[in-house]
């Protein structure tokens, strides 16, 4: 599935995150996605800590943020662009 986000993008869920959030809530932790630059990672959903921070995707070690849409908070060559089953 590719994801819309990289058309235009807002702070919101979209179909194609709202997979990624459900797929961590459920804990199956089986899906990976690829980046624009073709860099294979597996995100996390974080939940806001406090009413002063945003929910997010992330990977575990925090090298990648992205924002609720899949666009990558720091640089576009990072935005979620595919989801893959591993």
């Amino acid at each position: 599935m590719k994801n819309p986000a990289t058309h235009t993008s807002k702070n919101d869920m979209n179909e194609f995150t709202q997979i990624i959030h459900d797929n961590w809530v459920n804990h199956s932790n089986k899906l990976f996605v690829r980046l624009r630059d073709g860099i294979i990672v597996q995100p996390v959903f974080k939940q806001a800590e406090d009413e002063y921070c945003n929910d997010a995707f992330y990977t575990e070690d925090y090298s990648f943020c992205w924002n609720l849409d899949g666009t990558n908070v720091t640089n576009s060559r990072f935005d979620m662009m595919e989801i893959i089953s591993k």
